[in-house]
């Protein structure tokens, strides 16, 4: 089901990278005041409604300025049914603009468990959501080898704002929901072996293909997820 706050939207701004308000709608597009926004970060849309807050549309950030930032945004539905109608508010001047919800909500992807340790203790501003949890899901699904769509499922299932990509040169951080690279903490991992999909404490997951945890050398596992986020115009930021 597709999440939709009403009286708890506010919490969002516990856990959101920074927030704004709506200076002016141009069709699809939204223009807002909002310090702290880059190209690819996720936002949603806020509106004071009967007495509550609704998130009434889900944004990506395709143009930031240092202080203002410029959005593509559509409408978040409530319900995936089309049986059950959802609640349809055009955007408007002065809506609050929540850049990056949940984003200190983050899901560590590691090579091992040294290295996800060491990311845990260079992220300590993040609140961590198990990669136990995603193992589970992917053993359910018999999926040993989880794309971008199984990681934007189970963050919007979970609640999940970022994935740290945790590899050798560094913390790669990813926002979750557009699967884009938000920023680079560089450092200097190196250990010669990594487990696929990642680093978890559950049984093997298996397939048809593959059976046991597979032991890969850190550059394919490195190489396995940077093709998921990193674009040729992407930077280490």
């Amino acid at each position: 089901m597709k999440i939709v706050f009403f009286v708890c939207a506010g919490a969002l701004m516990l856990f959101a990278s920074a927030a704004g308000y709506v200076e002016e709608v141009d069709g699809g597009r939204v223009f807002t005041h909002a310090a702290g926004a880059k190209e690819g970060m996720s936002a949603v849309i806020v509106r004071s409604y009967d007495g509550g807050r609704v998130i009434s549309h889900r944004c990506v950030v395709i143009e930031a300025q240092p202080q203002s930032a410029e959005l593509s945004c559509e409408p978040s539905e409530l319900f995936d049914s089309d049986a059950v109608p959802s609640l349809t508010l055009p955007i408007r001047k002065g809506d609050q603009v929540i850049l990056a919800p949940l984003d200190k909500t983050a899901l560590i992807v590691a090579p091992n468990v040294d290295r996800f340790v060491s990311a845990q203790a260079a992220n300590q501003d993040k609140r961590f959501i198990h990669p136990d949890l995603f193992a589970v899901e992917l053993s359910t699904e018999n999926n040993p080898a989880p794309g971008a769509k199984e990681f934007v499922d189970f963050c919007g299932a979970w609640m999940i704002g970022s994935v740290i990509f945790a590899m050798q040169d560094g913390d790669y951080i990813v926002d979750c929901a557009t699967f884009s690279l938000l920023s680079f903490k560089a450092a200097n991992h190196r250990s010669s072996t990594a487990e696929m999909p990642f680093f978890h404490r559950l049984n093997p997951i298996t397939s048809g293909v593959f059976s046991g945890k597979k032991v890969v050398n850190t550059g394919e596992f490195d190489a396995y997820y940077k093709k998921m986020f990193m674009k040729e115009t992407d930077v280490k930021r």
